[in-house]
């Protein structure tokens, strides 16, 4: 008796015609909205010339229509899934760790603050040499103290290669990412789903370069999907279990804003997705499980740091406030620019730096007025989404150890870099594609009630109108890009009804 009540108590609640309405409203705006930007990030990008992208995404487009439907033929066992997930985390492990060492580099300003950070905290017992700039820039404080938990590790059984250990690291949550990514595809949609995603990652190689590139980005990649993959398991459990899970939840959450503070926008998105798909009381356990281990981690965090580390009021003096960030999305392009920084610096505290920063903010947009808004909108999207390299080269080109061939690739005055970032690039406008046409092919055959996960399309909306009101940088969107090969995946099949009708009409003839 006690197992039924608890299946009734988390039955999901049931489909309405206007709960069917908003999901048809809502991947009628995903469509708009991720329409507008493929169509900047192909047609509006000025670093990529249109006819090389064009002739790189026709082929390719080729290419995963004809994988879809070769593995779509296929019924793909339990036993040889997990070979196949097997196989390839061990090659894409082994793979990127080896490319990693090859392209093994220095490291500077920010990136450098945190390895060698790390390094000085394990070596001294202290960062003094970087507190300020940790005072300047405290949102990387997680980063270095993620690495410098694995640099600690490494020295107490005697392992000094600090680099390597953070590619060590970095590549091990990258082949998890790709792992737990396919086990939320076969879950929603079978075996089909989770090897296909394996093929899309398997063919795109930032990936397999992305090893050496170990910043927040890359660090914090990870953390998306394991809270999706935590929400889809928690959907099948009762009772405490799925407490447990919730809680685990708001752990991967909290590790994951502590590295890039984005990580909260799949939080948000998941409460959304419950609104739609889980009670209102479910909702709130959630809720309440998951803020009270992030309030946790944070505080507790915050408070080592500034108790043992940083002085609070060099921070204050030091610190540059948020909305410094938006209003220098507001300027040119959107991009980093020198001047913006001197300007919130001119000020002597963190609230008049507020205060300023905000009345520049304002006029800043009473001056672009409705035209010039979105004519930045759209270059901050060519720009932010236009980059299948994901900008790891900006990492790879400091300063490198070495040059090999495998140079001539990745870095930007490579001789084959441009053949690479082409092909990377008219990938990832392929992917984002096929995911529009896989969407809107779901609602034209009227089976979107039957995709039940929110999460990846909510979440792709949720970067993407956060970067519209931030700095202007194609590497930002980076740690949520599994959510678009999670998405093309779960929506994939949709295809397949173009070749059925072919087929069926021409036995008709």
């Amino acid at each position: 008796m006690k197992k039924k009540s608890q299946k009734i108590k988390n039955k999901p609640i049931k489909d309405t015609p206007v709960k069917n309405r908003l999901l048809f409203a809502f991947y009628a705006l995903f469509i708009v909205c991720f329409g507008f930007i493929v169509f900047n990030a192909a047609f509006a990008n000025i670093s990529y010339p249109k006819t090389a992208l064009i002739y790189t995404a026709l082929p390719l487009i080729i290419l995963l229509l004809a994988a879809n439907e070769i593995l779509s033929r296929f019924e793909i066992s339990d036993k040889n899934y997990r070979i196949i997930l097997i196989v390839f985390s061990v090659v894409m492990f082994i793979s990127e760790f080896i490319l990693g060492l090859v392209l093994r580099h220095d490291t500077w300003f920010d990136i450098g603050a945190i390895h060698k950070g790390a390094a000085e905290w394990v070596k001294t017992g202290t960062f003094a040499g970087y507190y300020e700039y940790f005072n300047q820039f405290p949102n990387n404080l997680g980063s270095m103290t993620f690495l410098y938990i694995f640099f600690k590790a490494a020295d107490i059984v005697g392992i000094k290669d600090f680099y390597a250990v953070s590619v060590f690291i970095t590549c091990i949550m990258l082949t998890l990412m790709m792992v737990l990514s396919s086990l939320i595809c076969k879950k929603a949609g079978g075996t089909t789903k989770g090897i296909f995603i394996l093929f899309l990652f398997g063919i795109s190689p930032q990936f397999w370069f992305m090893g050496g590139a170990v910043y927040t980005d890359a660090l914090s990649m990870l953390f998306p999907v394991l809270v999706l993959w935590l929400y889809q398991r928690s959907k099948e459990q009762n009772g405490k279990k799925r407490i447990y899970t919730y809680l685990l939840m708001g752990l991967a959450a909290a590790i994951g804003a502590l590295i890039k503070f984005t990580v909260v926008i799949v939080v948000i998105a998941v409460a959304i997705d419950m609104c739609f798909f889980e009670k209102p009381k479910e909702l709130l356990t959630a809720l309440v499980c998951v803020a009270g281990v992030f309030a946790i981690i944070f505080t507790s965090f915050n408070g080592y740091i500034y108790s043992k580390h940083l002085d609070k009021e060099m921070n204050d003096k030091l610190m540059r406030p948020h909305i410094h960030w938006v209003m220098m999305g507001l300027k040119g392009d959107g991009r980093y620019n020198a001047e913006d920084y001197r300007f919130t610096d001119s000020f002597r505290d963190l609230k008049e730096k507020k205060e300023k920063d905000s009345e520049e903010v304002a006029r800043r947009i009473k001056k672009l007025g409705a035209p010039g808004i979105f004519k930045l909108v759209c270059a901050k999207t060519a720009i932010d989404f236009g980059d299948g390299t994901y900008g790891i080269s900006d990492f790879l080109n400091i300063q490198p150890s070495n040059k090999t061939s495998l140079h001539d690739w990745v870095l930007y005055d490579g001789k084959n870099y441009d053949k690479y970032s082409t092909y990377a690039t008219a990938l990832h406008i392929v992917l984002m594609f096929g995911m529009i046409m896989g969407i809107l092919l779901m609602l034209i055959n009227k089976t979107y009630k039957e995709n039940k996960m929110l999460v990846p399309y909510l979440a792709l909306i949720g970067i993407w109108l956060f970067l519209m009101g931030w700095e202007t940088n194609r590497r930002y969107f980076s740690n949520f890009a599994p959510m678009i090969f999670i998405s093309v995946s779960l929506v994939a099949h949709n295809f397949r009804s173009l070749f059925k009708s072919r087929t069926s009409n021409t036995v008709k003839k």
